[in-house]
């Protein structure tokens, strides 16, 4: 072996070992992990579902065809007539989603809700984020307290709503027609709350997120590079 080469190597060994020693590592802090990985579940529901809604509703229809052609014998006007009664199973589509939207709210303020109860625990304090800065004697930027007040007013009237009274007596009429008049997919009449789009989800998972991630850097929950 070239004395050359031996040199060249032993160098860059040497060179990758320094690297590597002074790369740090993350480790990362399993309060936060919690926070973050669960919020990141949710969003990531979010943004699969429309799509396994869209293939269900292709494949399906590609069966369908498949269908009306083997029962029809050629005639067309019978697979036409053997589609169009299928084809109703979409008619529900908007259903579908106004169902799935509201179950993923009300999972998204119950994951904010147990985030600040898991908090609460370590900080030894009661289940409120006012309760847990008083505690530790943190005080949160202006922004947060905005969005604290927001997800406790307008998404917590709009998840009660939803899970308790969306088809019987309403809770804080003028926040949900606020909400209505606010975003394009939340449509409230009739007492009853319905969601076309995830577009209030996704902003009110943004703002717990921004709150929960405060909160654990002001109680010490963050984390570190080796």
């Amino acid at each position: 072996m070239p004395m050359r080469f031996v040199f060249n190597l032993i160098t860059t060994l040497g060179v990758a070992r320094i690297v590597f020693n002074r790369m740090a590592v993350s480790l990362r802090d399993p309060i936060k992990a919690k926070i973050d990985d669960r919020v990141s579940f949710i969003k990531y529901l979010l943004q699969e579902y429309p799509s396994l809604l869209d293939k269900w509703e292709k494949d399906t229809q590609k069966e369908m065809e498949t269908y009306a052609d083997e029962c029809a014998g050629g005639d067309e006007d019978i697979r036409l007539s053997i589609l169009s009664n299928y084809m109703k199973a979409f008619d529900g589509n908007e259903n579908r989603k106004d169902m799935f939207y509201q179950a993923i709210l009300v999972m998204a303020f119950s994951y904010y809700e147990s985030a600040v109860t898991l908090l609460s625990k370590h900080a030894n304090s009661k289940e409120h984020i006012k309760a847990i800065c008083a505690s530790k004697n943190i005080t949160l930027s202006a922004e947060t307290q905005r969005h604290i007040d927001y997800l406790q007013e307008d998404i917590n009237a709009l998840r009660n709503n939803i899970a308790h009274n969306n088809f019987g007596t309403y809770r804080k009429i003028d926040t949900l027609n606020k909400l209505a008049e606010k975003w394009d997919g939340v449509h409230y009449s009739d007492d009853t709350i319905t969601l076309t789009d995830s577009a209030i989800i996704e902003d009110a998972l943004e703002k717990m997120h921004h709150v929960l991630s405060e909160l654990c850097d002001k109680l010490g929950y963050r984390n570190r590079q080796v």
